[in-house]
């Protein structure tokens, strides 16, 4: 590990100095400075996505008189209790950043962020990509997308998503209680308690920030002036001497418990720790962890130069970090934090998983994924593991899941699904880097939201069709606030809207191909427990499947095709009201 030099790093020496005034002694100073900045990395800047990536409201939601549908008047923009439709799915699958650059000036915008940042003090590799291609690349001098980084805590995606193969392979259970797998003792307070796989992959076990016991004493000394701290005399600490399984385990006998499992997150690397065990223990194979991620992620999605160990040929591809932790091997707490990788590989992972171009898990699979574990009181949710924010967009939101992590290097890792588009920053030596991957990353999420809303365009206007009984069918789709709306559903002489009291109803995709719901949208989000499907040919009457230009109704085994002799009016107005915001990794804060 590379020592700190504070003649070419002074500000080292400063950090240093400051501890010192706590801690005493030399050599107290140094282990409470490692422990602090291992410490401060692993827990506040493993926290900095998971409370923080919202609270700001940039500006007004805009004032409009009224969105004019054809001949009917549309509520003001916003309106509570409308449920607006997601987007239809795979829109931007074959998007060009010449596309989005022509229209919205993506590249231009982005640029314009790099160029006000401190990103040409230090490294960084930036790639920003939809499910199918990459839109936007940017390297430091030095770096490019084969550069290799450590990403720190985003492997705590890499351990969910290994649990979440093992248990499609019916290996274990999200639910089981960890004691099945590993001897874990509570204290007896707490041994009645259930701490579930789930709640170790979501920071909801219960426990604190670390069951490490780094201090014997802590002490005010009156002769020297200062806060005196006893090194407790553990073979390990977790910090630079990383515990074996046994002695993590045996850690847990004496930590306390300081909230309800499954109840509120708390930041927790050693329930990783666990986890990385309990898919050892529960693998069919036997397989280490390491060989689990490597052969049931890493290997099918091709990800080449992303390891455990940095190779020695792979030496030179290393990203210098200021603080010395490239080749520390932090050993079993690898699945806390263990991986490292590159800009290409993860954007291979990002685009395989959070925008399902791959098969490693099934779309039900997936979809449970994006489930929330906990909702935080602001809005936004821890997941599993993902840290999650609801940017909003007028009416509605859209919510980006992003994965931090700090070991030398900061990373940021995040994906909007709905929209298909997710990115990777990854960095070195760069104070501000939370702002401006924040900045980033509103921007790529605003880019797509606007581009989307002009493309559900595809799917507008006047569709008629006769069913096998000679009734005539017409349907009119419109855009509003980026969502489809069914505004006109006439079968026969049966006005469908009408008789439902609805003016209009959303177009809600099922995330089956290209087959779409009829939803009434005036209860807010609780339509769904109202819904009372008619049925035909085994098929609800609200049901809509788009292919080729065309609506097919199979309830009446029914092709619509676009006529020209209803024309309607669009109006996708975007408002981003809620943006997302980081704090700075150094001291905590939000910049301004």
């Amino acid at each position: 590990m590379r020592g700190l030099d504070t003649k070419k790093h002074p500000e080292k020496m400063i950090s240093i100095g400051t501890v010192s005034g706590i801690y005493g002694t030399r050599e107290k100073r140094l282990h409470a400075y490692r422990t602090h900045i291992m410490l401060t990395a692993s827990i506040a800047i493993g926290l900095f996505v998971v409370y923080s990536l919202s609270n700001l409201f940039a500006r007004p939601v805009a004032t409009h008189d009224r969105d004019t549908l054809g001949v009917r008047e549309y509520p003001k923009v916003p309106y509570s209790g409308i449920c607006d439709p997601q987007f239809p799915p795979h829109q931007m699958d074959h998007v060009t950043i010449d596309e989005l650059d022509s229209q919205l000036k993506l590249t231009q915008r982005l640029d314009a962020i790099l160029a006000k940042s401190d990103y040409n003090k230090g490294n960084y590799s930036i790639s920003i990509f939809g499910r199918e291609n990459v839109l936007y690349e940017r390297y430091s001098n030095k770096t490019n997308g084969d550069s290799i980084y450590r990403i720190a805590s985003i492997t705590k995606v890499f351990t969910d998503l290994a649990t979440l193969i093992l248990r499609q392979n019916h290996s274990l259970g999200l639910d089981d209680d960890v004691r099945r797998y590993v001897p874990l003792t509570l204290p007896e307070e707490f041994s009645d308690e259930r701490v579930s796989l789930r709640s170790l992959g979501s920071h909801t076990s219960g426990f604190p920030g670390t069951i490490t016991n780094l201090f014997k004493e802590v002490f005010w000394d009156d002769k020297e002036g200062v806060l005196q701290t006893v090194l407790d005399n553990s073979t390990c600490d977790d910090t630079f001497i990383m515990c074996p399984m046994d002695d993590t385990l045996s850690q847990f006998e004496h930590s306390y418990m300081t909230s309800i499992p499954n109840s509120f997150p708390e930041y927790f690397n050693e329930a990783f720790s666990l986890l990385g065990e309990v898919l050892h223990r529960a693998d069919p194979h036997g397989r280490s962890y390491e060989d689990i991620v490597i052969q049931d992620i890493l290997e099918p999605l091709k990800m080449t130069s992303s390891f455990f160990e940095l190779p020695e040929e792979y030496q030179d591809r290393g990203v210098y970090d200021p603080v010395g932790f490239l080749n520390v091997d932090i050993k079993s707490m690898r699945a806390a934090g263990g991986l490292y990788s590159t800009a290409k590989d993860m954007t291979k992972f990002i685009q395989g998983t959070m925008l399902g171009t791959s098969d490693l898990l099934s779309k039900s699979e997936l979809a449970e994924w994006f489930q929330p574990v906990v909702a935080l009181p602001n809005g936004d949710e821890v997941g599993f593991p993902w840290e999650t924010v609801s940017v909003s967009l007028g009416r509605r939101t859209t919510k980006v899941y992003t994965k931090g992590g700090s070991l030398g290097h900061l990373s940021l890792s995040f994906a909007i699904p709905e929209i298909g588009l997710g990115g990777i920053i990854m960095t070195s030596e760069i104070p501000e880097y939370a702002k401006f991957a924040a900045e980033i990353a509103n921007e790529v999420a605003q880019t797509g939201i606007r581009y989307l809303a002009g493309l559900s365009e595809k799917y507008t206007g006047t569709y008629e069709g006769y069913n096998s009984q000679g009734n005539k069918i017409v349907i009119s789709i419109e855009v509003n606030a980026q969502s489809l709306y069914v505004t006109r559903a006439d079968i026969g002489g049966y006005d469908f809207l009408k008789e439902q009291n609805a003016s209009t109803v959303g177009l809600q995709p099922t995330g089956h191909n290209n087959r779409f719901l009829i939803s009434k949208t005036s209860k807010g989000c609780l339509a769904w427990e109202g819904r009372e499907r008619v049925t035909s040919n085994y098929q609800g009457i609200d049901v809509l499947v788009w292919k080729d230009g065309e609506w097919f109704l199979p309830a009446f085994n029914t092709t619509l095709k676009k006529s020209d002799e209803y024309p309607v009016t669009n109006s996708a107005w975007v408002d981003l009201g809620k943006k997302i915001v980081l704090p700075n990794p150094n001291t905590g804060k939000f910049d301004e």
